[in-house]
C-alpha cells in the first residue's frame, strides 16, 4: 500500500514501483501480466507521462508496450480550454451587456497553443494592451485584428449564431492546424468529435433556436454547449494482446492480471460518494425497488474483489494529502480487506526529495561607474525618495538593482491605482500647483492659493495621465475603471 503525498504523486510512484515488473514484458503473452487500474480516471495523463516508452536491462533495451482501454477526455485537452474560453467570455458579454472584454482573457487567448498567433502579433498587441493600461479591451479593436481574433471576440445574436460561430472557429483552427501540419491524431479526433457533437445540439434544438434570442436564452444556449462537450471522449489506440493494460475500474470486470496496481483508492472515490442527479427523491426509489447509492457501493464492491481474486501481486496507491476535495483516507474496502483477509499488508510513504540550493553571496564591486550614479544623489543630481531609502534598509541589494543599475520590474496593467502611483499623483499635483503660482509671482499669499484651487481637477488628469501613461497630454477616457 503505497502513501502517496498529492494527486498526481499517486502516478510517479509507478516509476520505480514497475522497474522490477518489466521484465515480465519480454514474455510473448504478456497481456495478462500486468495491469495499472485507475479508480480516478483524472490520473489517466500523469501516468502515461510517467510510464517510459523503453526500459534497460542486461544492457538490453527493450520497448514498453501500453493498451489503453479508456478514452481519451476533452476536458484535459488544449481544445476544450479554447472552448471554455470561449463560453466565459461570451457570458460575460451577455450578462454584463458591455462591449468590452476582459484583459486577462485576451491574454489568455493569446497565448492559447491553438490560436495560431504569431509571436509578433502577440507582442505587438499587448504593448498596445500595456502603454494604454487597458484594463477593459474594446471588441471593436480586437475585431479590427480580423482572423480569428474578429471570429472569437464577436457577441452571437442568436441561439443558433452561438452554435455556428463556435463551429467556426474550431474549423479554423483544424484548418490551421492542417497548414501548418502539427496535428496530432488524438486533436483530431477530438476536434471531429466536437464538432459532430455541436451538430448534434444544432439538429435537436433546430425548431428552437431561432427565437432564443434575448439574453437569458443565449445564457441558456450557451449552458448546453458547455454540457454537450465537456463529456466527449475519444478512444485512444493500443495493442490490446500486448503491454501494460491501462483501464478504468468498470473495464477491468471479467479480466485477471498477475500484478496489479490500483490508483486513486481514496475514500469518496472508491466507492464514489456521488449519484447521478435525478428527479424521483432518494424515499421514493427505495419504496419502488430503484437504485439507490447503496447498490453502487455493490457494484464497486464487486469489481474490486473480483479483480483481485486471481492476481499474485496486488499494489494499491491513495493520495494522503487532505484537501478540499479529497478526505486523504484510504478506501474502507482497504479497511475491510486489511482487517477480514489475514494477508500482510506492506505501507509505504512516499519520500519527496526536496533539493535547496546553496547560498550564493552577491557582491557589488564599487568601481567608477557604481560610484559615479552614487555621486549623483550627493551632488543634488539625482534626489534621493522616501522609497529608495526604504528599499535600501529593507536589502541594499535591492537599492543596487533598482536606482543604480536601473533595473526595473515588467510594468503590468494596473486594474486599480497603487499606493505609489497615488503618492506620485499627489506629488505631482503639488509641485505643479506651487510651481505654477511661484512663476506668476514668487509671493505666495492665502487668496492666490485659493484661486488657484481651481486648477486642481486639469493638473489631477495631468498627474494620473503623467503617472499611468507617462504622458502629460493623454486624454483619459473614463471606463469606470479609474
Amino acid at each position: 500500500v503505497y502513501r502517496a503525498q498529492g494527486q498526481v504523486a499517486q502516478a510517479k510512484i509507478l516509476h520505480e514501483a514497475l522497474k522490477c515488473d518489466y521484465p515480465m514484458l519480454r514474455e510473448s503473452n504478456n497481456a495478462g501480466k500486468i495491469a495499472l487500474v485507475l479508480a480516478d480516471e483524472s490520473l489517466l495523463l500523469p501516468v502515461l507521462q510517467t510510464i517510459p516508452t523503453h526500459y534497460q536491462q542486461d544492457g538490453e533495451t527493450s520497448p514498453i508496450n501500453l493498451n489503453v482501454t479508456m478514452g481519451y477526455p476533452l476536458v484535459a485537452s488544449s481544445i476544450f480550454g479554447l472552448a471554455d474560453l470561449w463560453l466565459d467570455v461570451q457570458t460575460q458579454l451577455i450578462q454584463a451587456e458591455k462591449e468590452t472584454v476582459y484583459h486577462q482573457d485576451v491574454a489568455t487567448f493569446l497565448s492559447h497553443p491553438l490560436t495560431g498567433i504569431t509571436e509578433q502579433t502577440r507582442a505587438k498587441i499587448q504593448h498596445k494592451l500595456l502603454a494604454e493600461q487597458l484594463a477593459e479591451v474594446p471588441l471593436v479593436r480586437l475585431q479590427n485584428q480580423k482572423g480569428l481574433l474578429e471570429q472569437f471576440f464577436t457577441r452571437p445574436a442568436s441561439g443558433v449564431e452561438s452554435i455556428n460561430m463556435l463551429q467556426g472557429i474550431f474549423k479554423s483552427v483544424l484548418e490551421k492546424q492542417l497548414a501548418d501540419k502539427t496535428l496530432k491524431q488524438t486533436e483530431a479526433d477530438l476536434f471531429v468529435a466536437v464538432i459532430k457533437e455541436l451538430n448534434r445540439l444544432h439538429d435537436a434544438l433546430a425548431s428552437y433556436l431561432p427565437r432564443l434570442a434575448s439574453a437569458k436564452e443565449l445564457l441558456f444556449v450557451l449552458s448546453l454547449i458547455r454540457k454537450a462537450v465537456q463529456g466527449i471522449s475519444v478512444p485512444l489506440t493500443g495493442e490490446p494482446l500486448q503491454g501494460i493494460q491501462v483501464m478504468g475500474l468498470l473495464e477491468s470486470r471479467s479480466l485477471d492480471f498477475e500484478h496489479i496496481y490500483i490508483l486513486g483508492v481514496n475514500e469518496g472515490m472508491l466507492p464514489q460518494t456521488s449519484i447521478t442527479p435525478s428527479f424521483i427523491p432518494d424515499s421514493i426509489r427505495r419504496a419502488h425497488g430503484l437504485p439507490v447509492i447503496e447498490n453502487q457501493d455493490a457494484i464497486s464492491a464487486y469489481m474490486f474483489y473480483r479483480l483481485l481474486q486471481r492476481s499474485k501481486k496486488v499494489s494499491l496507491v491513495y493520495n494522503a494529502q487532505a484537501d478540499d476535495t479529497n478526505t486523504g483516507e484510504p478506501t474502507r474496502f482497504l479497511r475491510q480487506l486489511e482487517y477480514e483477509s489475514g494477508y500482510v499488508f506492506n505501507h509505504l510513504d512516499q519520500k519527496q526529495r526536496i533539493n535547496t540550493e546553496k547560498k550564493r553571496e552577491i557582491r557589488i564591486v564599487k568601481d567608477e561607474k557604481v560610484m559615479a550614479r552614487l555621486n549623483k544623489y550627493l551632488s543634488g543630481e539625482l534626489r534621493l525618495s522616501a522609497s529608495a531609502l526604504t528599499a535600501y534598509i529593507n536589502c541594499p541589494l535591492q537599492f543596487f538593482y533598482r536606482y543604480i543599475a536601473g533595473i526595473e520590474e515588467p510594468k503590468e496593467i494596473s486594474e486599480n491605482l497603487e499606493a505609489n502611483e497615488i503618492g506620485s499623483i499627489l506629488h505631482y499635483v503639488m509641485d505643479r500647483f506651487y510651481h505654477e503660482l511661484k512663476v506668476e509671482n514668487p509671493l505666495i499669499t492665502r487668496e492666490r492659493i485659493a484661486a488657484q484651487r481651481r486648477e486642481i481637477p486639469e493638473l489631477a488628469r495631468r498627474g494620473f495621465a503623467k503617472v499611468i501613461f507617462e504622458n502629460e497630454e493623454y486624454q483619459v477616457n473614463h471606463n469606470g475603471m479609474q
